[in-house]
């Protein structure tokens, strides 16, 4: 008997695949990361344990997936502001930033959770995601309005807030180390109040 090879619903994974994640979060602003367990996810999903490591290895790739997830949402939240001519440079800048903090206001039970994570050494999956995520998808973003000044203006010269910025221009993601700190800082903890406190120790940016 010929053995049929099973077929891959793309958009079924992707569903399937979304749920754990969208699960995950709930999860994690209701109770924590750490106190959250696999389990807790199954039983909230009616979910196997098969079904969840046929898409994530373990807990900490999930938690790199709910990373992923909130930078998608964060970025495009901001995206019509990144695209919209009619802004210069400094506005958009000031808009960027300012759509990120409020998307981190109204998720801030969430975010101080994930911050909390982010100073764990166990954890060092959320520094190298946050990190990876600045570097491949938000610096490209900053660097495109940073060009775009500078043709409008003939001059590097940004609004103070941003004098952290203008090695993007260049067209290269990277950043000095103390101005990707810099930069990572703001991401993070902008409009979340003093609750929000960044860790001090030089690993948290390795």
């Amino acid at each position: 008997m010929t053995k049929v090879a099973r077929t891959l619903n793309p958009a079924a994974h992707v569903v399937k695949r979304d749920a754990f994640i969208e699960c995950a979060l709930r999860l994690m602003q209701a109770k924590g990361y750490q106190q959250m367990s696999i389990q807790d996810v199954l039983d909230e999903l009616g979910a196997s344990r098969g079904a969840f490591y046929h898409y994530f290895d373990s807990k900490q790739e999930l938690l790199g997936a709910m990373v992923d997830r909130i930078a998608d949402q964060a970025l495009a939240a901001v995206a019509p502001v990144v695209d919209d001519a009619a802004l210069t440079a400094t506005a958009k800048l000031e808009h960027f930033f300012e759509g990120i903090a409020q998307y981190k206001t109204d998720r801030k039970v969430l975010m101080l959770e994930f911050i909390k994570i982010w100073k764990s050494d166990d954890n060092l999956i959320v520094r190298e995601k946050v990190r990876d995520t600045v570097v491949a998808r938000i610096a490209p973003i900053l660097a495109r309005i940073i060009r775009q000044g500078i043709t409008r203006s003939r001059t590097t010269r940004l609004n103070g807030r941003f004098s952290a910025l203008p090695e993007l221009s260049s067209g290269s993601s990277a950043l000095p180390r103390d101005r990707f700190r810099s930069l990572t800082k703001r991401l993070l903890t902008s409009g979340l109040g003093k609750e929000a406190k960044w860790p001090q120790s030089s690993r948290s940016t390795s």
